[in-house]
């Protein structure tokens, strides 16, 4: 299994949308930047891009599972449990969020600022973008928590969760994917 370094795109999904003739979700308040993560789209919506990109690229693409994102999320630099992706404590400037200072949208992926770089090689696992999990309970889709909108600290935190129903889309939820190896 292959994580995506990044959530998927604006760019990433208008290219979906431009050769599927599929309308783009709904313009945010802060507007479609193509560097920043795809937010609008509910988990139906993920499905069929997951669907495309299978059939276009030929490549076995899905969420990751909850249980896949918090040994993603750890990076592999933390055998033991830690609540945050770098460790024990909170660090602002290690992420996207409102929790310091109030955030109006999303960010570029290509940011040099308040990022975080695990050990795997991935982005924004906490911050920027909540994120859709392959996982049902209770009719109810999973995200992880963590966004440009979250304002507490433990939002952030590798393990929390939060579900709601397959339609449900807001301007701080976007996903990223897994690609299988077959």
């Amino acid at each position: 299994m292959n994580v995506g370094v990044y959530p998927v795109t604006v760019a990433m999904y208008r290219h979906y949308c431009s050769l599927t003739s599929r309308q783009m979700p709904q313009v945010p308040s802060f507007g479609w930047f193509e560097d920043h993560p795809m937010v609008n789209v509910n988990w139906d919506n993920v499905q069929d891009y997951c669907a495309w990109v299978k059939s276009y690229y030929q490549e076995k693409v899905r969420l990751p599972y909850d249980n896949e994102w918090t040994i993603i999320a750890r990076g592999g630099l933390h055998p033991t449990i830690t609540p945050y992706p770098w460790g024990d404590a909170y660090i602002d400037n290690s992420t996207w969020t409102s929790v310091r200072s109030r955030r109006f949208s999303t960010v570029s992926i290509a940011r040099t600022h308040n990022t975080y770089l695990n050990g795997y090689g991935v982005l924004d696992v906490s911050g920027n973008v909540a994120e859709w999990l392959q996982d049902s309970k209770d009719g109810q889709k999973c995200f992880v928590t963590g966004s440009w909108y979250s304002a507490e600290q433990t939002y952030g935190m590798c393990q929390s969760r939060a579900y709601q129903i397959p339609i449900f889309r807001r301007d701080w939820l976007g996903f990223r994917l897994v690609t299988i190896d077959t």
